[in-house]
């Protein structure tokens, strides 16, 4: 939840400058100072989204890395039980250095693959959303316009990647021989 209200106050901030651009400054209506009085509350409320903002970011960062620990610590002691249990002339043919580097290894990429997996895209995917909300409230035919390139900008990027993932595959095959 504080990641996807990260991503939405950080998605609003564009919407300021719009205002001061549009409503305050362009604006031939409003005399000098009501304009200076629509400017500096305008700007208050900017910085206030600001500081909001970086403030549950940084609550996010510590609940993430706070989550992060305690997965880590789950599956290191899951796999300490294991180990425990295993036969002893299966752990007699195990090196100290690589028991601890398999244990270390496999609970960090595990970990790591929580944040890359689950959490990355799914704040991506809700950024997405809100941007192209923003764009549709915005000007709908200007959302349309942009919206119309992501599938050719998908395509290429898929068809990028895999074709270098071909080549480091191709390339550590090589090595490896």
């Amino acid at each position: 939840m504080l990641a996807l209200s990260v991503a939405g106050l950080q998605m609003i901030e564009p919407l300021f400058m719009r205002f001061i651009i549009d409503r305050v400054l362009l604006n031939a209506s409003l005399d000098t100072a009501s304009r200076l009085t629509r400017l500096h509350l305008a700007g208050a409320l900017f910085v206030g989204v600001v500081i909001a903002s970086n403030v549950v970011s940084v609550l996010r960062d510590y609940r993430q890395r706070l989550l992060n620990t305690r997965v880590m610590l789950s599956l290191r002691r899951s796999l300490f039980e294991r180990m425990l249990h295993l036969p002893l002339p299966k752990l007699w043919d195990m090196k100290t250095g690589g028991i601890l580097s398999r244990i270390t290894g496999d609970v960090d990429t595990t970990t790591g693959l929580l944040q890359l997996a689950i959490v990355s895209p799914t704040i991506s995917f809700v950024r997405l959303l809100i941007a192209v909300a923003i764009l549709m409230t915005l000007n709908w035919r200007l959302a349309l316009t942009a919206l119309a390139i992501v599938p050719g900008v998908m395509i290429m990027s898929f068809t990028l990647s895999r074709s270098a993932s071909g080549r480091s595959t191709g390339r550590s095959a090589r090595t490896r021989r």
